[in-house]
């Protein structure tokens, strides 16, 4: 994807990797080629998945740092933060008894939280096998100079061409992610449109919780599972193109099969009545304005006709949606985002209303299949 959006003219002037995703924010910039990468990636996966000394686990907690620390402070067992991931989201490693003492402590405390399913206790010492595997392979590769900024997610810095990136890529294994904090620090280099590039939108929506409200843009590329969903991928295109990035359109579309169409006449095109000003409303004795609870019939001045017919569909609906919040659920909509977030650690302004079970939150087919069937 990241190679797709650079021939479309869109470059990053900064790159930060989540995790994993470090080794690619390094690819970017040059340091690592593509082969390399590649090797080091599948080399990484091994050794994490297989290089454990004690079985561990990690889960996902709906509350800030500060509030997980203290709570840790509790925990009987070797437990740690792994993942900074927003000022909503913080994500822990540890020993697996040590992981569901959590678990029953954030349920005390109310905190939503989710156990992640993965292998091992990700980004803990408990990783030091893995990491000395790591430093084995890494002796045996080269770097190159960075060609654009690069953000570790283990420091929250900037790298430079100074950087020991062998030290780096061995302890992010054992350090948590601080993924705010480089985000932050991007901010201060004046980045304002941020794209995170791969599958879903996890990244896309911590990065909106870290930035807030205010003129930067975050957008997702995702394409779906099969590359039938691009919604995500238009709009950052379009968006993009309205905020003046080099959208090189021509190569959008150079793939495509199209022909001339040459017209026996001349198309007429029809405007939008939205694009021209409204004329004044302006209403005469027995007129009607359409409530939601009927048609009200309006006397005296037409300004006082309707706002008196305004103030009775106001109350009308206010009304209504006091009934509906007597009902403790407004709607199928509402309790699909409640068991979502209950079940899974997600906080009420990643589970908005269109937000796509799997593409969008990460979750896996039968869990996808759970939140139906609770539907």
């Amino acid at each position: 994807m990241a190679m797709y959006l650079k021939s479309l003219g869109i470059t990053p002037d900064l790159a930060i990797g989540h995790s994993l995703g470090e080794y690619t924010a390094l690819w970017s910039a040059g340091v690592l080629d593509t082969k390399r990468t590649l090797e080091l990636v599948a080399a990484r996966g091994d050794a994490m998945s297989t290089s454990a000394e004690v079985p561990g686990s990690m889960l996902s907690i709906g509350a800030s740092a500060d509030k997980v620390e203290e709570m840790l402070a509790e925990v009987v067992g070797y437990v740690t933060i792994s993942n900074y991931n927003s000022p909503e989201q913080t994500v822990i490693s540890g020993e697996q008894s040590a992981i569901e003492s959590a678990y029953e402590l954030c349920q005390h405390y109310g905190f939503r939280a989710a156990r992640l399913p993965v292998s091992n206790a990700f980004h803990s010492r408990l990783m030091t096998k893995a990491s000395e595997t790591m430093r084995d392979h890494l002796l045996r590769r080269g770097f190159n100079g960075m060609q654009h900024l690069v953000v570790s997610s283990m420091t929250g810095k900037l790298l430079s061409d100074e950087t020991d990136y062998r030290e780096l890529l061995v302890n992010q294994i054992l350090e948590p992610v601080r993924f705010v904090d480089a985000v932050n620090t991007a901010i201060k280099e004046d980045c304002d449109v941020f794209i995170e590039v791969g599958s879903g939108s996890v990244l896309t929506n911590l990065a909106r919780q870290i930035i807030g409200e205010g003129p930067r843009l975050v957008f997702s590329s995702d394409i779906g599972p099969i590359g039938n969903n691009t919604y995500d991928f238009n709009s950052l295109l379009a968006y993009g193109y309205a905020c003046g990035l080099p959208v090189n359109t021509k190569k959008l579309y150079e793939s495509r099969f199209f022909r001339a169409i040459t017209l026996p006449y001349k198309p007429t095109f029809i405007a939008s009545p939205c694009e021209y000003p409204v004329p004044p409303l302006e209403l005469e004795l027995g007129d009607y304005i359409q409530t939601t609870t009927g048609d009200i019939a309006l006397g005296g001045h037409p300004q006082h006709r309707a706002e008196e017919a305004i103030d009775q569909k106001t109350t009308a609906q206010q009304s209504g949606d006091a009934a509906v919040a007597e009902q403790g659920v407004n709607g199928v909509v509402d309790f699909i985002r409640q068991f979502v977030m209950k079940e899974f650690g997600y906080s009420a302004d990643m589970v908005t209303p269109g937000a796509r079970l799997q593409a969008d939150l990460g979750l896996d087919s039968l869990k996808s299949m759970e939140v139906v069937y609770e539907a």
